[in-house]
């Protein structure tokens, strides 16, 4: 296995029929030697760009595909929640928290209004719109504050997300 950040997404307009239909990330890798290795993984777990995600290579990553016939030589296995070494990255650290923020959401609600999202950020409603409008997501009295669960995953990830991330 290795540890890499993502650099980017693959899209194809013509494939083999092998090539199974899902994300193709740019990966790079820094080795013990300090050189930096390039990648392309399939990715079944939805990682963005920065994260960074456990890749395994060869005869596990064709196994995980059930046909057997996939033409993929590696396969994103995790992401990255934390560093366990000194000196985590500050993506990762929000990341981990936001998804443990959103592990808070109650499970039994279709949609999440601000009042929910701003009580699990320990947050007034207002000062919920305005972290997200310093973030540059619109809020403006046009906008109803309600969000599915997904959409409302979204938004306290970019509540925590540091600032200079957006300039």
């Amino acid at each position: 296995m290795k540890v890499g950040t993502v650099t980017g997404k693959i899209w194809t307009t013509r494939r083999l029929e092998e090539l199974p239909g899902g994300a193709l990330l740019e990966i790079e890798v820094v080795e013990n030697n300090g050189s930096i290795e390039s990648l392309l993984a399939y990715d079944p777990l939805g990682a963005g760009q920065g994260e960074r995600v456990l890749v395994t290579q060869g005869s596990v990553a064709k196994g995980w595909f059930k046909s057997g016939n996939a033409v993929v030589d590696a396969l994103v296995i995790g992401i990255v929640d934390e560093e366990t070494e000194e000196g985590a990255t500050g993506m990762s650290s929000y990341m981990a928290e936001a998804r443990r923020l959103a592990g808070q959401l109650p499970a039994d609600v279709e949609i999440y209004k601000t009042e929910h999202l701003a009580q699990i950020l320990n947050l007034t409603p207002k000062g919920l719109r305005d972290k997200l409008r310093d973030r540059g997501m619109r809020t403006g009295s046009g906008r109803p504050y309600a969000w599915t669960r997904k959409e409302a995953e979204k938004v306290i990830e970019q509540a925590l997300r540091p600032v200079q991330d957006f300039e």
